[in-house]
């Protein structure tokens, strides 16, 4: 094998594991151009996403809520109850 053949090879090997690295995450992707102009729209499924994720926040949160206010008027219930015994 002739050098410029293992430099080629070499740097074969060196970009698949930088493709590797990226597609795990561990390298940061290559950020991609923005589309300007008449083209430049938000994607169907960009809006799904957003909404899904939405609508999972807020179910989260009333969640949380609700077991805070539970847990508040359970607790309260308690004391009362020890209190009048």
């Amino acid at each position: 094998m002739t050098a410029p053949e293992k430099s080629k090879q070499s740097k074969q090997a060196s970009e698949v594991l930088v493709r590797a690295l990226r597609a795990v995450g561990i390298l940061r992707q290559p950020v991609q151009r923005p589309v300007v102009g008449p083209k430049a729209y938000v994607r169907l499924w960009q809006r799904l996403r957003s909404l899904i994720v939405l609508a999972a926040i807020v179910v989260g949160v009333g969640i949380v809520l609700a077991v805070v206010v539970g847990v508040i008027v359970l607790g309260l219930a308690f004391f009362l109850e020890n209190a009048i015994s």
